[in-house]
């Protein structure tokens, strides 16, 4: 897909340059550290039927250059996508921090009214109570949490959304391109999000999305000691910086 390209090249001459130092696979999310010390995160896919996910991949890489992961990028094995994600995250972290943190208002960034309706790709549940709160329709669709039927869902968006919040699992499951592509010619306001983002503007150059929300590895261990222990976002976030950046 062009957007994996565009990742590949946006970070390929910093990858040729470091080598990856660890890489933790964590049950709901992963991290790699490179040598330099820098942190970055991604969602763990889910295995087939819901199950863990399991690293058949024969290659290592701690060790050895990042470009060897980064080309993962490029394949269809999501685990193998995400640990590649999980490193641009990392490469992108000193940017990434620099951002402006992320006030949770969704109503202001999304240019949201009582009575609207908004499409959600990935089921965010704290953001669907916020946006029922305040007289917002939320209808979601999640395959991995079984939430929504995809053409009941697409009906609905394509004819009745005033705005799409799409998560960043899209960018795993290469679905990014194939989403967007169902509001061709209703141009809504759209944040891509989750700690999974890439929070790099050159990667989505031409794309419908206006705000990118993601999370920023702050306290290297402390995400590492969540990872090990199984921990999921709740915990994460205790030492990250949840980061916004407007496209």
């Amino acid at each position: 897909m062009d957007i994996d390209n565009r990742i590949h090249t946006y970070f390929q001459a910093e990858a040729d340059s470091l080598k990856v130092e660890s890489i933790h696979l964590g049950l709901g999310y992963s991290a790699v550290v490179l040598q330099d010390g820098r942190c970055g995160l991604c969602y763990t896919p889910k295995g087939s039927g819901n199950s863990c996910s399991v690293n058949k991949n024969k290659d290592e890489y701690e060790g050895y250059p990042a470009i060897k992961l980064l080309w993962n990028i490029k394949k269809e094995n999501q685990l193998g996508r995400a640990m590649a994600i999980a490193l641009c995250n990392a490469l992108n972290q000193d940017h990434s921090l620099l951002q402006d943190e992320d006030d949770d208002n969704l109503i202001r960034d999304l240019k949201l009214n009582t009575g609207d309706n908004v499409a959600m790709i990935g089921y965010f549940a704290p953001i669907v109570s916020y946006l029922k709160e305040h007289d917002i329709t939320v209808r979601a669709y999640d395959i991995g949490k079984e939430v929504g039927s995809e053409q009941e869902f697409y009906h609905w968006a394509e004819a009745e959304s005033d705005a799409l919040i799409l998560t960043a699992t899209s960018l795993i499951n290469s679905s990014l391109e194939k989403v967007l592509g169902h509001f061709n010619g209703k141009r809504i306001p759209t944040v891509l999000m989750g700690p999974s983002t890439i929070m790099a503007k050159e990667i989505y150059r031409d794309l419908p999305i206006d705000l990118l929300a993601g999370s920023t590895v702050s306290n290297r261990d402390g995400v590492i000691k969540s990872i090990r222990n199984g921990r999921g976002t709740p915990y994460l976030h205790k030492d990250c910086k949840k980061v916004h950046l407007y496209l």
